[in-house]
């Protein structure tokens, strides 16, 4: 059992879809306070019901807490001043629409106090898009899960050139304490760390497919019998470690030049547009996983990725 906070907060979730739900899972399984807010009053009415079946599937999330106990740290509110009433964050978690997140950001603004820390989710919105013409911004910054989050503890902290150092510290306290584990952007850039790292590599498969140099189930096999299993327990720079007999000096004195020669060598440009490779791709997606079948398929992810952070965590005690 994971040991529950000792000090509460109360966390304002403003969407009631996917991220919103499974972030309030993260914060109720620690005993935080939540509050529930969706401009889709049914929805947001239907989604604490949604987040206790997530327990019952999932009873290990419950820790020393039951389903009642769990069930009266929610509150669902249709009225955004109530909602962020008293609260020391609040999570915007609605639709990645720049439009939609600004107009939500310029209410909030004029209802917190000095002292509520602003979050966003947005996946690749520059936080200064999204925060530079608010009073309070240098309450806020972009926290970014990884779907999906309940079973993916990495979440960026990335903040705008206004946020305050005190409320990154405060923010990423908060998700260590929920059991995530926090990376901290010291400057903002378009796509911040993770998609950067996950479009690169997009880029340089789709490229070798479109190129006819491998084909699409191959280079999908490079990654989950190759390279992924090596980066779930070690970064592609902590590997270096272990990649030459004396460690990283060694291992760019015996290679930089070859990655250097191959890493210049890439095509610049990228064109998702590409009809034989979006049909070769849209081909071998379909025959692995048709849609039909799709959400017996994210059961079975969610399952398998479950018992790799279980496995990693065992790894990690080990190092």
């Amino acid at each position: 059992l994971i040991e529950i906070i000792v000090v509460e907060m109360k966390i304002t979730i403003v969407g009631s879809g996917l991220i919103g739900q499974s972030m309030a899972v993260r914060f109720l399984r620690y005993g935080h306070n939540i509050v529930l807010y969706d401009v889709n009053v049914a929805a947001c009415e239907e989604a604490p019901k949604s987040i206790i079946q997530t327990f019952t599937k999932n009873p290990h999330f419950l820790n020393a807490q039951t389903l009642d106990s769990v069930s009266r740290l929610m509150t669902v509110c249709t009225e955004l001043k109530d909602a962020i009433d008293g609260s020391d964050f609040v999570y915007e978690c609605v639709f990645e629409d720049i439009s939609v997140k600004k107009s939500l950001f310029a209410k909030l603004d004029l209802l917190v106090n000095e002292e509520t820390i602003l979050i966003s989710s947005t996946s690749c919105i520059m936080p200064s898009l999204l925060f530079s013409d608010l009073k309070s911004s240098q309450n806020c910054l972009v926290a970014h899960p990884v779907n999906p989050p309940l079973f993916i503890p990495l979440i960026e902290l990335v903040p705008s050139t206004k946020t305050l150092n005190v409320v990154m510290s405060k923010t990423k306290d908060l998700f260590i304490d929920i059991g995530m584990k926090p990376v901290v952007l010291n400057k903002e850039i378009d796509g911040f760390a993770l998609n950067r790292v996950q479009y690169a590599i997009i880029k340089e498969c789709w490229n070798l497919v479109q190129e006819g140099i491998i084909s699409v189930e191959d280079i999908d096999l490079v990654m989950t019998e190759g390279l992924a299993p090596r980066y779930s327990v070690l970064g592609p720079l902590a590997i270096m470690q272990f990649n030459a007999p004396n460690g990283v000096n060694d291992y760019l004195e015996r290679y930089s030049d070859g990655i250097s020669r191959i890493a210049n060598s890439f095509e610049p440009s990228l064109n998702l547009q590409n009809e034989p490779t979006k049909e070769a791709l849209t081909a071998h997606a379909n025959n692995l996983f048709p849609l039909e079948k799709r959400n017996i398929f994210l059961q079975a992810r969610n399952s398998s990725l479950k018992q790799i952070y279980e496995v990693k965590q065992e790894f990690n005690k080990e190092m």
